[in-house]
């Protein structure tokens, strides 16, 4: 009987874990609709024959992405655990911060951050609590993971708030010195 019990609480806590996952996936996945931001550079004409949407579809995107700005900034602290997993992945470009103009020539970092370097926009956003935007922080080359987990690690079991606070403390201290 103990056994069965300890099987189904260990089922009940990875399908939990799974959840946030796909929860934190499927936010991710909205913060990519900012696209609908590039119409006025594009033209609109450009804008709806190269994204084959019409007006509806614009604005339930841009609907589905301010949606996911506020979901990122309410989510609980476990999310900078998961973003702090894409360390690693240096190799795929991401558009959650950003999507490049598809004709515009010109070329910039932004244009071409790893999901790697996203995830650490993200991470800095949400603890720096920028509340209803997204944007790459100035001192955004500063920022790397390991002082980032190391900070996560000492603040995780806080509450949000506290460690929010203790961010921009910590950004102040070690960051922007």
């Amino acid at each position: 009987m103990k056994c069965s019990s300890l099987i189904v609480l260990i089922l009940l806590l990875n399908s939990c874990s799974s959840q946030n996952s796909m929860d934190y996936d499927q936010l991710l996945n909205g913060l990519s609709n900012n696209y609908v931001f590039i119409k006025k550079e594009m033209g609109a004409t450009n804008f709806y024959e190269y994204y084959k949407i019409d007006r509806n579809r614009e604005a339930k995107d841009s609907l589905v992405y301010r949606n996911a700005v506020f979901d990122f900034y309410e989510a609980p602290v476990g999310i900078v655990a998961f973003l702090l997993t894409f360390e690693n992945e240096t190799t795929t470009y991401v558009n959650w911060i950003h999507t490049k103009n598809p004709f515009s020539s010109r070329i910039e970092a932004l244009d071409l951050l790893t999901k790697s370097q996203s995830a650490l926009v993200l991470i800095d956003n949400y603890l720096a609590n920028r509340k209803d935007t997204i944007l790459v922080p100035a001192y955004f080359n500063k920022l790397n993971y390991q002082a980032i987990e190391n900070f996560y690690n000492e603040n995780k079991s806080k509450d949000k708030d506290v460690m929010r606070a203790n961010y921009l403390e910590f950004l102040d201290k070690d960051i922007l010195e």
